[in-house]
């Protein structure tokens, strides 16, 4: 090729290369516009259930009518979810134009049980403390965990209370409570006065709860005033009348 021909075809290069960079940046230029129009500005904010929505539209706050859906940034809204206690796991997405989707799963209280302090709270069924509740939560009917410090002994609790409800439906406890040298103590109200039912370490199981039933059956229908059943790690079962003044 002469050089001539060779400049010249340097040159056409060069100017379609300069073209096509100004067509790339013009296209960027034009997306870049068009996400930031206002047609994209966050406006609206979608989750299921009224407490849901309202922690979602709290977490996007600061953002709405202010930027475009493409610049609100779902970590952070998802993060601000997941400060109230409530919240068991957080789903943030777009979806255009302007809407942003929160799906939230809350945590399920499965009892009610003393923090520290002898504070009541909400508990979990892996047996950690949610919130605190107030004196209204009582009217709810979940079982009470009295001075069980540590999440796994609650949670041992609750499956003893899942336990009892799945084998003696018709007996709603009271409360249980666990005492490290005994083990669990549950009350409940049998011809209405209280009994208090001690399991030792080892003495929980299905059978012995069963058996429980045949025995509170049995003080119910011959009117026995008992203050205690006591199950052992051998699963015997003691009964304790109460004392006459």
């Amino acid at each position: 090729m002469r050089p001539r021909a060779r400049r010249q075809s340097r040159v056409r290069r060069a100017i379609g290369g300069i073209a096509l960079a100004a067509l790339l940046g013009l296209a960027a230029w034009g997306v870049n516009s068009t996400r930031h129009s206002a047609r994209f500005v966050l406006r609206e904010v979608e989750s299921d259930g009224s407490y849901s929505l309202a922690l979602a539209q709290k977490a996007a706050e600061p953002w709405m009518g202010r930027v475009s859906i493409f610049d609100v940034p779902l970590t952070e809204v998802e993060k601000r979810v997941r400060v109230d206690p409530w919240v068991e796991s957080v789903t943030v997405s777009r979806r255009l134009p302007g809407t942003l989707r929160v799906r939230v799963v809350q945590k399920n209280a499965a009892a009610l049980a003393t923090g520290e302090k002898g504070v009541l709270h909400f508990m979990a069924s892996d047996g950690s403390l949610i919130a605190r509740a107030t004196a209204q939560a009582a009217e709810r009917g979940l079982p009470l965990v009295v001075g069980v410090a540590s999440a796994e002994r609650r949670a041992q609790a609750l499956q003893l209370v899942s336990a009892w409800a799945r084998n003696v439906p018709t007996r709603v406890l009271d409360g249980i409570a666990f005492d490290g040298e005994e083990g669990f103590r549950l009350w409940l109200t049998l011809g209405g006065k209280p009994i208090e039912i001690l399991f030792e370490e080892g003495g929980l199981s299905s059978i012995s709860i069963e058996r429980i039933e045949a025995v509170l059956a049995h003080i119910e229908r011959h009117a026995i005033d008992v203050r205690q059943i006591w199950v052992d790690s051998v699963k015997k079962i003691v009964v304790k009348l109460r004392h006459r003044s």
